[in-house]
């Protein structure tokens, strides 16, 4: 079981009722016990349900990261005067659009952001 503290602005869960009182300074207005499944993440105790969710979204953040730079490294391929034919200039057009579309996809953020040549095979 967990206890749960908070104040106005700060939550705080803690295993026993001693580990928040070892925080003197913080004054808690709200006392309440709790059945819920709390779970040690990066530091802080989050629900258990919450953990999926964050971890998700750290997820998410990473793939569209590597997406980012993918489009990045292939702006310089758009631009009207750079040596390139027109037929692979569209290629870069096509390969720009799936990396835009990749947070679109039914299973992001469990996907693969492919490369050009990985995607060009």
């Amino acid at each position: 079981m967990f206890l749960g503290y908070q104040n106005n602005k700060i939550a705080f869960v803690a295993k026993t009722k001693e580990d928040l009182e070892n925080m003197a300074c913080i004054v808690f207005d709200k006392i309440e016990e709790t059945d819920k499944e709390y779970a040690l993440f990066e530091g802080e105790y989050l629900l258990q349900s919450d953990i999926a969710l964050f971890e998700q979204h750290k997820k998410a953040i990473l793939i569209r990261e590597k997406r980012d730079s993918f489009l990045q490294e292939t702006d310089k391929k758009m631009l009207i005067d750079y040596p390139i034919d027109d037929g692979l200039r569209e290629l870069y057009k096509n390969y720009r659009q799936y990396l835009r579309d990749v947070p679109t996809m039914d299973n992001f953020p469990d996907v693969e952001v492919l490369s050009f040549d990985e995607w060009n095979k």
